[in-house]
C-alpha cells in the first residue's frame, strides 16, 4: 500500500512516512553499526553446550536399551535351553 502525499509526486510507503532522505540516512546507519550478537556470545555457549548434553543423555538411553534388549534375549535363550 502506498501513500501519496499532497506536496508534489512524492510516494512513501504505509510503514514508514518519513521523506526517503530520511530512510536512507537510517540504514546506512544500521548496516554500519554492530550487531547485538557475536559467535562468542555467552547464551551461545550455553546453549551450545547444553545441546551436547542432550546428546550424551541420548546417547547413554540408546545404550541402555542395547543392554536390556541382549540382556533379555540371553535370558529367554536361557530359559529354552535350560528350562528355567
Amino acid at each position: 500500500m502506498e501513500i501519496m502525499s499532497g506536496k508534489g509526486n512524492q510516494i512513501y510507503g504505509a510503514q514508514d512516512f518519513s521523506p526517503p532522505g530520511e530512510i536512507a540516512a537510517r540504514k546506512s546507519n544500521a548496516s554500519s553499526a554492530k550487531p547485538s550478537w557475536s559467535l562468542t556470545d555467552a547464551e551461545i555457549k550455553r546453549k551450545k553446550r547444553l545441546a551436547k548434553y542432550k546428546a550424551y543423555t541420548l546417547q547413554g538411553k540408546v545404550k541402555s536399551t542395547f543392554k536390556n534388549g541382549f540382556r533379555w534375549i540371553k535370558n529367554k535363550c536361557s530359559q529354552i535351553v535350560f528350562g528355567y
